[in-house]
């Protein structure tokens, strides 16, 4: 799992404006109990932090269990309940989104094919 913090295009400032910083995480190839609980320490401490928008790119996932699904769905609640940010899902593998489906995880969470789709709708959130 590796992150990357990365500022959205535009104005540049001295101060962090976390209305303009969007957080990627380059989620694992397993993403199931035994590595969801640091995930979920760690996106608690940033988003309590300030980090209101977040990006869960899933490139790399071959295989979520429902604790993980738990895990980013926990994870987007709490950013939209704290922060009023989102957690948007990129790159999501056709075999995951098989998993997604009979939960309907795309009527709760945005899935875009791209990150540069991820921040265009990051614009204007």
């Amino acid at each position: 799992m590796q992150f990357k913090i990365t500022e959205l295009p535009g104005i540049k400032s001295e101060d962090v404006n976390y209305n303009r910083v969007m957080l990627i995480a380059f989620l694992a190839d397993v993403a199931d109990m035994d590595k969801n609980n640091d995930l979920f320490t760690l996106m608690t401490c940033l988003i309590n932090g300030g980090i209101s928008k977040i990006v869960f790119d899933m490139t790399s996932v071959e295989f979520i269990d429902s604790y993980g699904m738990g895990t980013i769905i926990d994870i987007t609640k709490m950013v939209r309940k704290h922060k009023g940010g989102d957690a948007v899902l990129i790159n999501v593998p056709e075999r995951i989104q098989m998993v997604f489906k009979p939960i309907q995880l795309q009527k709760f969470m945005k899935m875009f094919s791209s990150l540069e789709d991820a921040l265009h709708y990051y614009k204007y959130v």
